[in-house]
């Protein structure tokens, strides 16, 4: 497994990673077509957006310190942490769910 560094400020487009997923501050990472898999975890260090039309699948954890995470899609996943803004389209896949489920069927996380 090889793991993807995202540099800052950089926009880049994805589908698959085999390993783990680093977006640097600044960056955003979106779906190439309707899908990002990603083998291991996410981690965004600083202010990063993942954008995301269509569905993520992530075999660990997403933890996103500073940023936000929107899915347009599902969102599978077996621990999910962001601080900013967590919005998802349909109900999410998760082990762990952030502390608020509103009527509009989005995620958000409150601190």
């Amino acid at each position: 497994m090889s793991s993807i560094r995202v540099p800052q400020g950089s926009t880049v487009s994805l589908d698959k990673v085999e390993g783990d997923l680093y977006v640097s501050k600044n960056a955003t990472v979106k779906a190439k077509d309707s899908q990002i898999m990603v083998s291991g975890a996410i981690r965004c260090e600083g202010d990063c957006e993942i954008a995301v039309t269509g569905n993520l699948s992530i075999e660990r954890s997403i933890i996103v310190d500073d940023g936000s995470l929107n899915v347009d899609g599902s969102l599978t996943a077996r621990e999910v942490e962001v601080d900013k803004k967590l919005n998802v389209g349909m109900r999410p896949n998760s082990e762990q769910y952030p502390r608020e489920w509103n009527t509009k069927d989005r995620w958000k996380h409150k601190s």
